[in-house]
């Protein structure tokens, strides 16, 4: 008699990460209900046994019935200066073929400042027409978020330091390739979980897989990377032929590599 395949044990029970403390573990009905009580926000990760990373709450297929009522509360409730009015608090983000929120507008900008949401998702409120690119509206340009950043509105510090890892610069050469054809470049920022750089390409597109060699520099031997692409922005958008400023995430990377960025970073201060 053969034996039968077994199916993969489901997960029951998660591990959540909130405002930098580790909670749980606790179940998808559990998370729900502390999300009604604001105990937990749409923003916070999970851990996902499955793909053996943190999940955010807001995008996990699981959850969606379970939380498809919860409205986020806005953690600042002033618009950016300039913004037109009714447009701050009546965000929604599409990611894939799931709709969430409604979000306030620094909430959207703190899950781009995460990389939790990029520059490709798609957002919309009621002065829009249809749904629109990240990228093509100018509430979330550098600019719009530097009067952000500088307005001195109460809660900022949550928007733009609240991450998922500590960052730090990091001034080093790289070399990356994509199967195809072998790149120069540097990089600008660190973390155990991704990095900004800056090519001489505008051959990437959000979402592409790339090998990333990292040469020895701010204590940090030199080491290898596959990463994805999560954000790209020219660095002169007045110039076409400029380089091209990218947010990659870390998909595969050596344990002591991640240790020596996260201590590094931990002793270092936090790029804003």
């Amino acid at each position: 008699m053969q034996d039968q395949a077994q199916k993969p044990q489901q997960q029951s029970l998660f591990y959540v990460y909130h405002q930098g403390e580790q909670k749980g573990p606790i179940s998808l009905g559990e998370i729900a209900s502390k999300l009604r009580t604001r105990e937990l926000e749409m923003g916070d990760y999970l851990y996902d046994e499955a793909s053996s990373d943190w999940a955010l709450i807001a995008a996990y297929p699981a959850l969606s019935d379970l939380i498809k009522d919860v409205k986020v509360a806005a953690p600042v409730q002033q618009p950016v200066q300039d913004s037109p009015p009714g447009e701050a608090n009546e965000w929604f983000a599409l990611k894939g073929n799931l709709r969430f929120g409604p979000f306030a507008y620094t909430e959207l900008v703190r899950l781009l400042q995460e990389k939790s949401m990029h520059d490709s998702d798609f957002v919309w409120h009621a002065g829009l027409k249809e749904w629109k690119k990240v990228a093509d509206l100018p509430q979330f340009n550098s600019e719009a978020i530097r009067t952000l950043r500088e307005s001195g509105q109460a809660g900022l510090d949550e928007v733009f330091f609240r991450r998922r890892h500590a960052r730090m610069e990091h001034d080093g050469s790289i070399l990356m390739h994509n199967n195809q054809k072998v790149f120069r470049g540097k990089s600008l920022e660190i973390s155990a979980g991704g990095a900004g750089i800056v090519l001489e390409t505008n051959a990437l597109e959000v979402g592409h897989q790339v090998f990333l060699h990292f040469k020895p520099a701010k204590d940090l031997p030199p080491f290898n990377a596959v990463c994805e692409i999560v954000s790209r922005r020219p660095v002169n958008s007045a110039d076409v032929l400029a380089p091209m400023h990218f947010g990659v995430k870390f998909l595969k990377i050596e344990s002591k590599t991640t240790k020596a960025i996260e201590a590094l970073a931990a002793q270092t201060k936090k790029v804003a």
